[in-house]
This record gives structure tokens, sequence and C-alpha cells, in this order.
């Protein structure tokens, strides 16, 4: 649900973490009033320009 409410609200970036049953980044940019999503799954480390630069790997964002 919040998803759609960012995309009507025109928020550009909807990111979205799920650790089970592994880490997965959903990494959400507005197109058109929806949200196109780039999935990373864990071990995969991807740089991101925007909203702003770095580099991640979701497995990375667990607690150990």
């Amino acid at each position: 649900m919040k998803p759609a409410v960012y995309a009507a609200a025109g928020i550009p970036h909807c990111w979205r973490l799920e650790l089970d049953p592994a880490p997965r980044l959903y990494l959400g940019h507005l197109d058109n009033g929806t949200y196109r999503d780039r999935l990373m799954q864990a071990g995969d480390t991807t740089t991101v320009t925007e909203p702003f630069g770095f580099d991640i790997d979701p497995a990375r964002l667990v607690r150990r």
C-alpha cells in the first residue's frame, strides 16, 4: 500500500528491503506514476547513482 501512496505523492524513489528468506533490496524509481523496481539480491553488489551515490550488497544490511 505504501508504494502506491508514495507514487501518488510524487516521491521519485522508493526502496524496500526484504530479509526473508534472504536479503533482497528493491530499488524503485518513479516512472509515469508507478515504481519500476530493480532487484538486488544478497551477493550482488551494485553502484547506485540516484538519489545519491553508493555501492551496496543487500547481505551487508543484515545484523550478525
